[in-house]
């Protein structure tokens, strides 16, 4: 029913466990960040648009951002651009001392390799 969906999606994201997409079953799992650092949370779409959510070590909300691009793009392409909106963004709002957590393994090796202020996961 309504109330109960209402009351699902607006919950903590920490308390999600497990979802069911098709015959796939999947758990939404987040970890806390270690004390004195911020967590972002990043996922490109269907190549054309991302999306991130920074969360303090409390597991509280602290801000979030979403891109769209034209036309259709190469996934490494898409996962780059995003990753350069992500850091842009959390510069221009000042976060600090930031893990961001992402599922491109090309862009964590590379971001890892240039910083020490912002933790690729």
């Amino acid at each position: 029913n309504f109330l109960h969906g209402w009351n699902y999606v607006h919950r903590p994201f920490s308390q999600l466990q497990a979802g069911r997409v098709g015959s796939v079953e999947r758990c939404a799992h987040w970890t806390l960040p270690p004390m004195g650092k911020l967590k972002c949370n990043m996922d490109v779409t269907n190549v054309t648009s991302w999306a991130l959510m920074v969360r303090d070590p409390e597991g509280a909300f602290i801000g979030c951002c979403l891109g769209f691009w034209d036309g259709c793009m190469e996934a490494n392409t898409s996962e780059e651009l995003a990753a350069q909106e992500a850091i842009a963004w959390l510069k221009e709002m000042s976060f600090d001392m930031v893990i961001i957590k992402m599922d491109c393994s090309r862009i964590v090796e590379l971001c890892n390799s240039l910083t020490n202020k912002i933790e690729f996961l």
